[in-house]
């Protein structure tokens, strides 16, 4: 039943896959890579995780680019339930020579992940909250497979505090995003689903309490671009 309840969903960024980069560039004036590596940037800091985990990860445009740049072997698992995104994934992945990495392209349920208790050391989550069934169960996940004192990043579009920009904002999701969604990917449903889940999914504050309430702590937020994304770093504490 819980996969039979996902392929609406699937079957969307399927049908998008081909061109969501593209998209996403352009629906982002250009600032997607960005965001991404300003995500990578907070999350790691100077430190060189041995594992790293990219939740719900599309095409791998978050973590992909970072392991372009890392010299030393990493071991990194690709989760995401859209085999196309996971496709060009691993199609991107070989076009930018990542042999020294240990890379695992695994189509499956972020809810139920298939790896091992106390084993990553870092896992991101790049615009995939907002399409999470039950976030719940996906951070309970994440705790569990994270070693003591690792860390999880999300980054996620989110409504802005203030009035005028979140009203043109809105404007923006709803009329703008999906005439350009289906101009590059003739697809409009698609890109109005996005806008729809932007609106009605949880506040930032009210992710953190999520957070705090399944064990992760030193949460931080950051607020992006007027506050049209937020970005977020927990902890799983270091216990000994």
């Amino acid at each position: 039943m819980k996969h039979r309840e996902h392929q609406p969903v699937r079957k969307t960024f399927d049908q998008i896959a081909s061109r969501y980069d593209r998209c996403n560039q352009v629906l982002s004036l250009g600032l997607y890579s960005r965001w991404h590596a300003k995500l990578i940037r907070e999350l790691i800091g100077n430190q060189t995780p041995d594992t790293l985990l990219d939740l719900c990860c599309g095409t791998g445009q978050a973590s992909l680019p970072y392991l372009s740049h890392r010299k030393q072997s990493c071991e990194a698992f690709l989760i995401d339930f859209s085999e196309k995104m996971l496709q060009l994934a691993h199609a991107k992945a070989s076009k930018n020579h990542l042999d020294h990495h240990r890379l695992h392209f695994i189509q499956a349920d972020v809810e139920e992940l298939p790896l091992p208790s106390q084993s990553i050391d870092m896992a991101l989550m790049a615009y995939g909250a907002r399409n999470l069934r039950n976030v719940d169960l996906v951070l309970q996940e994440t705790y569990r497979v994270l070693k003591p004192g690792g860390r999880l990043g999300i980054l996620e579009l989110t409504r802005p505090k203030w009035f005028l920009i979140r009203h043109l904002y809105r404007l923006y999701l709803h009329f703008v995003v999906p005439s350009i969604g289906k101009w590059i990917t003739k697809n409009e449903s698609a890109y109005r689903y996005l806008s729809d889940s932007v609106d009605k999914f949880m506040s930032p504050d009210t992710l953190i309490e999520h957070l705090n309430q399944h064990g992760f702590i030193s949460v931080r937020k950051r607020r992006l671009f007027f506050g049209v994304l937020c970005l977020i770093i927990a902890e799983k504490p270091n216990i000994t």
